[in-house]
């Protein structure tokens, strides 16, 4: 996974679908970026099964920056899990065809959202209640903060994903979902973290 966010969400997400991932031997592995890549490779040659997590990272007047990330990542398993290469009309639908890319990446154990991790989470109702409350108590937040985050306590759909981030950015994402993660209860994760979970679980 990506970083501090997703390192601190994945035990507590895995505790309500009843997996116990220290129990499993299961390792949550931030690489603090997107450079998948390497661990990608190891895994894959060490038969070790794993799931990748990444955003989608829309892109302004282009594709996402998670489409070529995923293309990427899914090519070198199929290179070095020793798969037949992906013929040019593969390569080519998963140029131009987003549906198929999400496929074909989790059929390599790439697990990816629509947007990034905290704008997902904020889609689920139960998990915006639970972000917007810890956003609320926080003291450092002068009036106009306060009034937006009671602004999208009232009414979820007024959350603005860029306004939510710089919020969660001035709490430090690290901190915010440590937090966060202590909160969860019994809230199940978005599909593609559940998906990416079970993938491993199943497998060791």
């Amino acid at each position: 996974m990506e970083g501090p966010s997703e390192e601190a969400l994945l035990p507590a997400f895995s505790a309500t679908l009843s997996h116990d991932l220290d129990a499993l031997g299961i390792t949550v592995c931030s690489v603090d970026g997107v450079d998948f890549e390497p661990y990608v490779k190891l895994a894959t040659l060490l038969e070790i099964p794993f799931s990748v997590i990444t955003d989608w990272d829309p892109s302004v007047g282009g594709n996402a920056l998670g489409w070529a990330r995923a293309k990427k990542l899914l090519l070198t398993n199929r290179e070095f899990g020793g798969k037949v290469d992906a013929t040019p009309e593969q390569i080519e639908r998963l140029d131009a065809e987003e549906d198929f890319l999400r496929v074909s990446a989790r059929n390599h154990s790439i697990y990816l959202n629509t947007t990034t991790l905290e704008t997902e989470l904020a889609q689920d109702p139960d998990l915006a209640s639970v972000l917007l409350s810890i956003l609320s108590e926080q003291t450092s937040f002068g009036q106009t903060l306060k009034n937006r985050i009671a602004k999208y306590q009232a009414n979820h759909f007024e959350i603005v994903p860029e306004k939510l981030m710089l919020m969660i950015g001035y709490v430090g994402k690290g901190r915010f979902s440590r937090e966060l993660a202590k909160r969860i209860g019994e809230i199940e994760p978005p599909a593609y973290i559940k998906q990416a979970i079970e993938n491993v679980v199943a497998k060791v």
